[in-house]
């Protein structure tokens, strides 16, 4: 069992690396499922099928399950890696990004072409990113992540 925890960080650069990277990756579906497309005859109507088809093809699938506590998001990612350091984990005011960090290896050591690890996690509420937290254990990734509270006030009318 290995276990590691992480309080996330934010730097600018790496969200703006990991924006890169993940509109190259979608790139890629895009690309495939267009090549899918030209395979059937260039036939019209099953656009979707071939999106899918190519996300399937490119990336790893994953198991995915985000709870909803009264001030907090807990999501958890069942992950084929070891370590926090093979991933790449941004928490934004409203969504989770989860990458791998092996951006360059798009063929393995045999030729053969690599899934990648890809996962986005739209939240439904607005969080406060800066006090998120991750860990890793058992090949399930843990982001806790509090939710922004609303600060009203409340008048007494008489």
């Amino acid at each position: 069992m290995i276990a590691t925890e992480s309080r996330l960080k934010s730097k600018s650069e790496e969200f703006e690396n990991m924006d890169d990277q993940v509109n190259s990756l979608q790139e890629s579906i895009a690309q495939r499922a267009f090549e899918l497309y030209q395979e059937r005859g260039a036939e019209h109507g099953s656009d979707q099928e071939d999106w899918f088809r190519a996300e399937s093809e490119i990336l790893v699938p994953l198991s995915i399950k985000t709870y909803d506590f009264d001030d907090t998001f807990i999501t958890h990612i069942k992950l084929p890696v070891l370590t926090l350091d093979e991933l790449q984990v941004t928490v934004e005011e409203r969504r989770i990004i989860v990458l791998d960090k092996d951006d360059s290896a798009i063929v393995d050591e045999n030729g053969e072409k690599k899934q990648r690890l890809f996962c986005k996690v739209v939240l439904p509420d607005r969080v406060d990113w800066s006090r998120a937290a991750m860990s890793l254990s058992d090949g399930v990734l843990e982001i806790e992540v509090p939710k922004l509270v609303n600060h009203r006030s409340i008048l007494d009318i008489d």
